[in-house]
């Protein structure tokens, strides 16, 4: 299956539409890797009736499901939906969702001249069945000058180890984005908002096993 988007990432409303603070899109992503390892294709900043007509759509296709979304805001017949200061959502919600998105961008890891997305490599995981969530740091190395390494916090009652866990994620990423190491952790560590505290990562996965020289804390 080919979903053509013509956004710059898959996911429409969710993505783009909801704050994070209502839906993490994290949610979204999970889902996401689960299509991909079915085989799903997404072609992203594609505009059908643009870019792709739908003639070749027939022609390549056997079956076209067109769910194409609105993107002409709609008022409410409300008092006051004309007052100067009252705008449509949609004005500012996907500014706002990118803003998020750009900001997890400073955290990119450079594995060897290529970069690796801590959030793709944690989607990764958290498709695993048995993983309930993780979180990457990057390591310094001597060759690559980073690597990724991982800790997982896994579900009730389920059981796997770290090879079991990178052999999971070479069947989903491509070989650089593979974490160096998984850690099987009783819980991540979180802040008081819940999101894992990185500084509290980067000691804990030294006390796994990786060497403290080569940890970078960070900033």
């Amino acid at each position: 299956m080919t979903v053509y988007e013509r956004a710059d990432a898959p996911g429409g409303l969710l993505r783009y539409g909801i704050p994070e603070f209502k839906m993490e899109k994290s949610h979204l992503d999970r889902r996401l890797v689960q299509m991909l390892a079915e085989g799903t294709e997404f072609r992203c900043g594609v505009a059908v009736g643009d870019q792709v007509t739908a003639a070749q759509l027939r022609r390549d296709f056997d079956a076209i499901v067109l769910a194409c979304g609105a993107t002409v805001p709609r008022g409410l017949p409300v008092p006051g939906c004309d007052l100067d200061g009252v705008h449509q959502a949609m004005d500012f919600l996907p500014l706002a969702n990118r803003a998020v998105a750009d900001g997890r961008a400073d955290d990119v890891i450079v594995r060897g001249g290529f970069k690796v997305s801590p959030e793709i490599v944690v989607r990764a995981l958290r498709a695993h069945p048995a993983v309930a969530d993780a979180a990457v740091a990057p390591v310094p190395d001597q060759r690559l000058g980073q690597i990724p390494v991982a800790a997982v916090e896994l579900r009730p009652g389920a059981a796997t180890d770290s090879e079991a866990l990178r052999e999971h994620c070479r069947g989903m990423l491509t070989p650089y984005e593979v974490p160096a190491h998984v850690f099987v952790v009783d819980e991540l560590p979180r802040g008081a908002a819940l999101k894992v505290d990185r500084r509290r990562l980067v000691a804990m996965l030294e006390d796994h096993g990786v060497p403290a020289e080569t940890l970078a804390t960070p900033t």
